[in-house]
């Protein structure tokens, strides 16, 4: 095991030796405070972005944007498609879209709405 999965980033700081990597070798390019300060005041959207009233993803649509075209490009689908609605688990609770649903195997988590391949349920596009 190259890299130990430690509970907490806090822990990759310690001095006990678990692992390939030597002990401590994270002090050796930042100290655990500053990636703290640093981990605080990173930011990469706009709170005052008008989309953000419209769109609940907003702050992670360029990821799902890039998702999107990923799977367009990976497969094309057959001419039978499928329009289904489907569940991504999630256990956090600061999920604004989560939902509960006592049906689904997973409880809770992100309703989206997905174009499938219906020969081989391959996931061409989600909303």
């Amino acid at each position: 095991m190259l890299m130990p999965i430690r509970k907490g980033i806090a822990a990759h700081w310690s001095t006990k030796q678990v692992g390939a990597l030597p002990t401590n070798c994270f002090n050796l390019f930042m100290g655990k405070n500053r990636l703290f300060h640093i981990m605080g005041y990173l930011h990469f959207s706009n709170n005052k972005s008008p989309q953000a009233s419209i769109d609940r993803a907003w702050k992670i649509r360029p990821v799902l944007d890039v998702l999107q075209r990923t799977f367009a490009r990976g497969y094309q689908t057959h001419p039978v498609i499928s329009f289904d609605e489907a569940t991504l688990p999630s256990r956090s609770c600061f999920n604004p879209m989560r939902q509960f649903n006592k049906d689904k195997p997973h409880k809770w988590g992100t309703k989206v709405f997905i174009a499938a391949c219906a020969k081989t349920a391959y996931c061409s596009r989600f909303v």
